[in-house]
């Protein structure tokens, strides 16, 4: 009986060995590639977050949405992977999503910000002096918001929106400059739209807007080609 297990034992041993060609060998030391040396609070819950030079000094900066408490946490960087202490911003409720784009063509990176309780978006100008007001403009995409980009869609020099709304539409809000946008204008898609990006795709200059689609209908990405 005692025979029969250990050779059982031996085959399985064999076996095991056989199968894991790299067991012998002595794996690699994944090499150090990041390390955390600077954390800094923000409002609660942290949803989004968006890295550019606002302040036009050379150093990049961040700006942070916070669901949790309805705020924007603005981060001016030092230059040397450090920030400054956060500046805090009001936003709508429930704030999921910021862009940034020059919206009213002073050459100075402004804000827009996705609130997805009260279904609304917020512009935020840029002072000049590397600080952010927020405006009285206040947009209504439609219902239940989900995300949102930045670009020039209709080649008219004035940035635009677009925003995923959850029940199968894209909402394309054109620029009218000074930071204002016409109404909404839905795009149907295939699916429920989520994650949205934008690029030139097919290499004609024209933005193109790509579309993850999930939940009910298909699921996949469509490309919305501009023309």
């Amino acid at each position: 009986m005692k025979k029969t297990i250990y050779s059982f034992f031996f085959v399985v041993l064999a076996w095991a060995i056989a199968g894991c060609p790299d067991s012998g060998k002595i794996r690699k030391k994944m090499p150090r590639l990041f390390t955390i040396n600077f954390v800094m609070e923000t409002g609660a819950e942290p949803s989004f977050m968006i890295s550019e030079d606002f302040n036009r000094d050379g150093e990049i900066d961040l700006v942070v949405t916070n669901s949790g408490d309805n705020t924007l946490s603005y981060f001016k960087g030092n230059g040397d992977g450090t920030f400054k202490s956060q500046i805090i911003m009001k936003t709508g409720e429930d704030p999921i999503c910021v862009v940034t784009s020059d919206f009213n063509n002073n050459g100075y990176l402004d804000l827009a910000v996705l609130n997805y309780r009260d279904q609304t978006i917020n512009i935020y100008f840029n002072s000049r002096f590397g600080n952010f007001k927020k405006t009285r403009i206040t947009l209504r995409p439609g219902k239940i918001p989900i995300n949102m980009v930045s670009g020039d869609f209709n080649r008219d020099g004035i940035n635009d929106l677009a925003v995923t709304m959850r029940y199968h539409k894209v909402m394309i809000l054109l620029g009218k400059g000074k930071g204002r946008f016409k109404n909404p204008v839905p795009i149907k898609v295939k699916g429920q739209p989520t994650a949205i990006v934008v690029g030139d795709y097919d290499k004609n200059k024209i933005l193109d807007i790509g579309v993850a689609l999930a939940g009910s209908g298909k699921t996949g990405v469509q490309i919305l080609w501009g023309v």
